[in-house]
């Protein structure tokens, strides 16, 4: 199954669903990824012993904040490189791909 494929099963269900869609880090910021992901445990670990997971609404903006002030904000510099070298095409891509699916034989402007 292809990932549009994937995105348009998600998006015909009689409720829609979201489709989270990973891409894996480029290999020249790996290093930096190992210590954003051990800041993501630190701060999940932290998360639930102050009970801030209950609060629902609040979780992610309070994960985002936290694993930014524990890493410096390296994890937000890391981003901005990895979404423009990659992450910029992927939806775009995708879309197109569904597009192409949803209408053979059509040309599309992607």
């Amino acid at each position: 199954m292809t990932v549009a494929e994937i995105v348009e099963a998600a998006q015909s269900l009689p409720i829609p669903l979201s489709t989270l869609l990973a891409v894996p880090i480029p290999e020249q910021y790996q290093a930096a990824g190992e210590d954003v992901q051990a800041a993501v445990e630190q701060a999940i670990g932290e998360m639930f012993a102050q009970g801030i997971d209950r609060s629902g609404k609040d979780v992610s903006p309070w994960l985002l904040k936290r694993v930014g002030e524990l890493t410096g904000d390296v994890a937000l510099d890391l981003s901005e490189p990895f979404m423009t070298d990659q992450g910029d095409k992927a939806p775009l891509n995708v879309r197109c791909e569904a597009h192409r699916e949803q209408c053979p034989g059509r040309r599309s402007s992607c």
